[in-house]
């Protein structure tokens, strides 16, 4: 069965990003300009790497600020390990999947999140193949244009 999160769940969840956020410190988060031309490749590379964690950190952590917003308006928010999930164009073995209302929208990276205090706290439902739950929070066939703009209807 599905846990929804309540809005106290929401809170011990933004609790722990913010512990995570502070860790991983403003440096991290902080803005990157693509590498110049001139660079060497593992120089670039590094830096792509750098600003891709950070855009990526900072979505997730954006994201749990959706949720909170969308169960304040109503939403049902889950946070599932799905065991295997269709329609990825991505091994998501180890992610957290951020359900709204059954899409399930944002993929939460294990280095982004401490994952022992979610489990921990009893904020995570395990989806196993073929269950209800998988059914329930299975890939839609949407886009992320049509999943944004079902957010943007919420709040």
């Amino acid at each position: 069965m599905t846990k929804y999160l309540s809005l106290d769940d929401l809170r011990s969840l933004a609790q722990i990003v913010k512990k995570s956020v502070a860790q991983k410190g403003a440096d991290f988060y902080g803005w990157r300009n693509p590498p110049a031309t001139d660079l060497a490749r593992p120089e670039a590379d590094k830096i792509w790497e750098e600003k891709l964690n950070g855009a990526y950190g900072e979505r997730f952590v954006l994201s749990v600020c959706t949720a909170i917003s969308a169960a304040r308006m109503g939403a049902r928010i889950a946070l599932l390990q799905i065991q295997k999930e269709e329609g990825l164009p991505f091994d998501a073995k180890g992610w957290l999947v951020m359900s709204v209302n059954g899409h399930p929208a944002f993929h939460l990276a294990p280095w982004d999140l401490p994952m022992s205090e979610v489990s921990d706290a009893g904020l995570v439902t395990v989806v196993a193949e073929g269950s209800a739950e998988a059914l329930e929070h299975g890939w839609k066939g949407t886009n992320k244009v049509q999943e944004l703009g079902m957010l943007l209807d919420i709040v």
